[in-house]
């Protein structure tokens, strides 16, 4: 079943592209004058706990491109979703709400390897709220859509 993109999908697949686009111009403004180590790896607390060559500040971008891609071709194809729908005539509505939910998530985990690289760029620890706030907008993204998704309006 294909589902046509709402404005607001719209919107959010633009504000994907945007912070894309601004991981790449950081990195191609701030990649020459970094140090030669940067923070590689953060703890559950958000704190440096290994340094890595500076061309580790590319793998991050890297994985989230790749995830971003691979979020939209799975968007793109609702078959292979797997929704189990009890009445054919929510099809439409389900399908519609899930495909807004990939949409958010791929913003919402761009935008925080947005926040990752900025602080690995700057050699600063990530924020513990950083980390609960992301966790917990992705959790009540996930809850309102699926809620959004089966509720009988």
């Amino acid at each position: 079943m294909k589902t046509e993109s709402t404005p607001f999908q719209k919107l959010l697949e633009l504000m994907g592209v945007i912070i894309i686009i601004i991981i790449t111009v950081y990195l191609i403004i701030t990649y020459g004058s970094l140090p030669d180590r940067i923070p590689g790896h953060f703890n559950s607390q958000g704190e440096i706990t290994r340094y890595g060559s500076k061309i580790e500040v590319l793998i991050t971008p890297i994985m989230g491109m790749l995830m971003y891609v691979g979020l939209t071709l799975l968007q793109s194809n609702p078959k292979i979703w797997s929704v189990p729908l009890t009445n054919r005539h929510d099809e439409k509505k389900v399908y519609h709400n899930l495909k807004s939910m990939i949409i958010a998530l791929k913003v919402e985990l761009i935008g925080f390897f947005l926040y990752i690289i900025y602080n690995q760029i700057n050699g600063s620890n990530l924020s513990l709220y950083a980390t609960v706030i992301f966790i917990s907008v992705v959790l009540m993204t996930l809850l309102f859509l699926i809620l959004k998704a089966y509720s009988k309006k």
